[in-house]
């Protein structure tokens, strides 16, 4: 696959190593444009999705994830998704697999609505932190 190759001079901060890297703006977004643009993509795909659940809660959720990496970061550290804007994509992934499933057994009973829930939010039930407010998670699944 594609990659960038960075150098820099490594110094200390704050205990920790941090190298500073000789890019100009306009070759980083050359570097991760393609990545952001996917990103991007798949965010207004998510956000078209959420448009059509009707639970209390749900814009306070979305305020919340805008202001959170859920957008950008990986779903994994070391496994599938392990890459900027993995989270997004496995979320919408497991969505299609959802539908695709639904259609190829009828006989169970699943709203759009409650496919959408189960497969984009799924992840919280994982990563809840103190930032948000259980109550907003419990009005999706009640």
């Amino acid at each position: 696959g594609d990659f960038v190759e960075l150098g820099g001079l490594p110094h200390g901060f704050a205990g920790e190593v941090h190298v500073g890297l000789g890019l100009h703006q306009h070759d980083l977004f050359a570097a991760v444009g393609g990545v952001m643009e996917v990103i991007m993509t798949n965010k207004e795909r998510f956000l078209e999705l959420c448009s059509k659940i009707n639970r209390e809660g749900m814009s306070e959720l979305l305020k919340w994830l805008e202001s959170s990496d859920f957008f950008y970061c990986p779903a994994s550290a070391r496994f599938h998704g392990s890459h900027a804007g993995g989270l997004l994509e496995h979320s919408l992934n497991v969505y299609d697999e959802l539908m695709r499933l639904s259609k190829a057994y009828p006989e169970v009973a699943l709203s759009e609505e409650t496919a959408i829930i189960i497969s984009l939010f799924t992840f919280l039930i994982f990563s809840i932190t103190s930032s948000i407010s259980p109550s907003i998670i419990y009005s999706l699944f009640d």
